[in-house]
């Protein structure tokens, strides 16, 4: 599957753009076609202008819907559904009440679309900023079966989990962020106002002063003689990073980064592998065929190296394998995961063992966030205590040796 980007327009005449995953060109045109689009041009390479990226820059600032309204809205379309309401009453009910003016012109279009005979999935699936891929595939398999109420609370419970996560994670960084803002203060005062003083201080009396102080009056010199040059390379360095981490080898990267990273690391991990359980048991309840299923939750994963992982799955699955014959041989997914998925797959209640294994995985992400400040606390610990070591040393040795200098 190749990624090909096209510019279409919808049946009112507007000019729409967005990628789709396709085999080939004319694959590609007709899942376009079958999005209620007409292509004007379908291409596997992104032409970037300065003006596509100014226009994309506005419209990630205005088309821009919270995962708090997507809840309620998940939680009220539920709601419609399983009380047996007229779901084109209940969407307009919906739209009424929506604030969020991106969201609300987007569900006046939805609303057409349904009166128009298109699927609930169909309609959906042209506003990828508000539902993404998994969402529509879980929508769908639940259309298709029937249990779209059930479907529907499993994907607010989805989100709320993870936005849970999010905000447990801001929570516990907050504090060190705030330490760390001010010791970048504390540092810049020094640097810049305590240590130049002092300096001149000792030149008067032709006195050297402590290893400590000059290495920081090296810093100072530097940071006040070449502040352009600092901010250019600082600025530099962090836009090439930015360029270097979209690129394959930047990702991979970037993202093995993620899972190695200390305190940080293990939750990713945890949460990856949470994702994976309960989105595929999500999935395979639904109805989905296994290889479908894989592919949807490969994009539901956010970390590039579990990606390949079930980029592996898959090609076992259609090889003729089951998923567990990767897993049993995978360094990424732990090892409980990959002898439950094969106990559940020998007996046929794979679903059941995907739901408990989730359900562990979630107490282990919930104590984990719990625990979160503890777990830095040691690490900020040590960045106080050496930035606190080196700030007393640079300014309070040359205060020592004053009396000195005095004398001789």
């Amino acid at each position: 599957m190749a990624t090909f980007y096209y510019r279409a327009r919808d049946r009112s005449g507007n000019a729409v753009s967005n990628a789709v995953e396709a085999p080939n060109p004319a694959e590609a045109r007709k899942t376009i076609y079958n999005l209620g689009l007409i292509p004007i041009d379908v291409s596997d390479q992104k032409n970037v202008t300065l003006e596509d990226q100014v226009k994309e820059f506005f419209k990630e600032m205005f088309e821009k819907v919270e995962v708090a309204d997507v809840l309620v809205f998940t939680r009220q379309f539920q709601t419609i559904y399983r009380v047996g309401a007229p779901l084109i009453k209940g969407l307009q009910l919906i739209c009424m009440q929506t604030q969020n003016p991106y969201f609300k012109t987007s569900l006046e279009k939805i609303i057409d679309d349904l009166n128009n005979g298109r699927s609930i999935e169909e309609a959906f699936s042209k506003y990828p900023k508000i539902f993404d891929e998994t969402y529509v595939s879980l929508v769908k398999a639940g259309e298709t079966s029937g249990t779209l109420d059930v479907v529907l609370d499993n994907i607010c419970d989805m989100i709320q989990q993870s936005s849970e996560n999010k905000e447990a994670i801001k929570s516990a960084t907050f504090y060190p962020k705030i330490v760390l803002g001010v010791m970048a203060m504390v540092f810049l005062v020094v640097v810049y106002f305590v240590i130049p003083k002092t300096k001149t201080f000792y030149d008067r009396f032709q006195g050297t002063l402590p290893l400590p102080t000059r290495i920081v009056t090296g810093v100072s010199d530097f940071f006040i003689n070449y502040w352009w040059a600092v901010f250019g390379i600082a600025g530099g360095l962090y836009y090439a990073f930015i360029a270097y981490s979209k690129t394959p080898a930047g990702i991979q990267m970037t993202n093995m980064m993620k899972l190695k990273a200390p305190v940080f690391g293990p939750l990713f991990k945890l949460i990856e592998t949470n994702t994976f359980c309960s989105i595929y048991k999500l999935l395979l309840d639904g109805g989905v065929p296994v290889v479908d299923a894989l592919k949807l939750v490969k994009g539901a994963m956010k970390n590039k190296i579990f990606q390949d992982e079930v980029d592996k799955m898959i090609k076992e699955v259609q090889d003729g394998n089951q998923i567990s014959s990767h897993l049993t041989r995978s360094k990424v997914f732990p090892p409980l995961v990959a002898g439950l998925v094969e106990v559940g797959e020998e007996t046929g209640s794979l679903s059941p063992i995907l739901a408990n294994i989730s359900s562990y995985y979630e107490v282990l992400i919930k104590h984990r966030l719990g625990n979160l400040s503890k777990l830095i606390e040691p690490i900020l610990m040590m960045f106080i205590f050496g930035g606190v070591l080196i700030l007393a040393l640079s300014v309070f040795m040359p205060m020592w040796q004053m009396t000195k200098l005095i004398k001789r």
